[in-house]
């Protein structure tokens, strides 16, 4: 339910998105889908319900009757440690900053996501490959090759997104 930018319509209007919009948005680009069904259950149903009046993602899945999602949600959602609001007290937040921080923190996430997705994916063609069976067939080699070259460029790109940012550059 959270806006973290507008999008620009083909008409020239701008409609906000949401952060789940935005993450399912960014996998969907790049042809990835969560490796954990579990996770991608809980994107799927978060899409379902993103548009509708009065939406409210926490306590939605908190209560969720399907035990595994209310326990993910539970797990992902309770900070480990409290964090100290000592440092600002009686101070205002500024809305453009919370967007911004809110924008690079879903960014940085879902970079680190996919480069985790696409990095596990590879492993398990290179793994396949390894299968004396699908060495005997040349298509199936092929297409996997394919895979695993496709994979490696968006790997590199990720980890070069994931290191620009480090960096600062």
């Amino acid at each position: 339910e959270r806006i973290i930018c507008d999008m620009q319509q083909a008409d020239g209007s701008t409609r906000p998105i949401t952060v789940i919009e935005y993450v399912e948005g960014s996998l969907s680009q790049d042809r990835l889908t969560f490796t954990w069904p579990l996770y991608q259950q809980v994107l799927e149903l978060g899409m379902a319900h993103c548009g509708e009046e009065g939406f409210k993602a926490a306590p939605f899945y908190l209560n969720h009757p399907d035990k595994a999602i209310s326990e993910l949600a539970f797990r992902l959602g309770t900070d480990a440690e409290p964090l100290s609001r000592y440092h600002t007290q009686g101070v205002q937040p500024d809305v453009q900053e919370e967007y911004n921080l809110l924008m690079d923190l879903v960014t940085r996430l879902l970079t680190d996501l996919k480069l985790s997705i696409v990095t596990q994916r590879r492993k398990h063609l290179t793994q396949q490959m390894r299968d004396p069976a699908v060495l005997a067939d040349r298509e199936r080699t092929r297409n996997i090759m394919l895979q695993l070259q496709e994979l490696k460029a968006l790997e590199a790109l990720f980890a070069k997104q994931c290191g620009d940012r480090v960096l600062g550059l």
